[in-house]
């Protein structure tokens, strides 16, 4: 009897082992079965994403450039953007620079009018 019990449970550990190994089995293979069917949606999220900006951008460039090429007065509009200096500056960075050279220009004037009007007879009085 002792040795049928020790069969019998010999035989109950294999089935048992068996159906541990089909369900790891089976549980891997869905895993892997769900992985793939993750990766495979983030791929497309991802594509999808990278068309939409560009699309995006298509369309407000486009926005734009009927906007300002089909406008009534835009020359206007356009001196007024471009009147203030932060944006011209970053428009052109050679209108900062102008900028800079203008008020060199500026100042230089004021010390040659100076230098002239200190150099009039009646500034040169006080030595009498």
């Amino acid at each position: 009897m002792l040795t049928n019990n020790t069969l019998s449970s010999t035989t109950s550990e294999s089935e048992k082992s068996q159906v541990e190994e089909f369900n790891q089995q089976e549980v891997k293979n869905r895993l892997e079965a769900l992985h793939q069917k993750v990766v495979i949606k983030c791929k497309q999220t991802l594509d999808q994403w990278l068309t939409e900006p560009s699309q995006v951008r298509y369309f407000i460039i486009g926005e734009f450039f009927d906007r300002i090429h089909y406008a009534k007065d835009i020359g206007d509009q356009w001196r007024t953007f471009l009147r203030k200096e932060e944006i011209r500056s970053k428009v052109w960075p050679e209108f900062q620079r102008l900028k800079e050279h203008k008020q060199i220009q500026q100042e230089w004037q004021n010390l040659l009018q100076k230098a002239i009007s200190s150099n009039t007879l009646e500034s040169m009085q006080f030595l009498n």
